[in-house]
């Protein structure tokens, strides 16, 4: 089942990557992609050689941004100001846009 949702969900960004023009910005929300890491989350290619979540993304499936969320008063460091600036190196160093939403308690009833 697993398979089937990232394969879907792979398709529709070659999809609309491949449609997109190229000012268009092209992004994924990855805010818990640091907690999958940390649990051993392994991310592969098409051929199955794994590969870098983000080096995927960026060029497998043409995405120039990401972004996370940052929680005021985290839980367990999950998603906290330390994985926020990791990731935004990580950004940095591939050449890609990085955008920050600000999550506090009020968030949660929109979620």
């Amino acid at each position: 089942m697993k398979k089937l949702i990232l394969g879907t969900f792979a398709v529709l960004i070659g999809i609309f990557a491949t449609n997109a023009q190229k000012d268009f910005v092209k992004g994924a929300d990855v805010g818990f992609l640091p907690e999958q890491e940390r649990n051993g989350v392994k991310f592969h290619d098409r051929d199955g050689k794994e590969r870098e979540c983000l080096d995927l993304l960026k060029n497998d499936y043409g995405l120039s941004a990401i972004r996370m969320r940052v929680w005021v008063d985290p839980k367990d460091g999950v998603c906290d100001k330390n994985e926020l600036l990791a990731m935004g190196k990580r950004a940095k160093e591939m050449g890609m846009d990085f955008m920050v939403e600000v999550f506090t308690i009020m968030n949660i009833s929109v979620l």
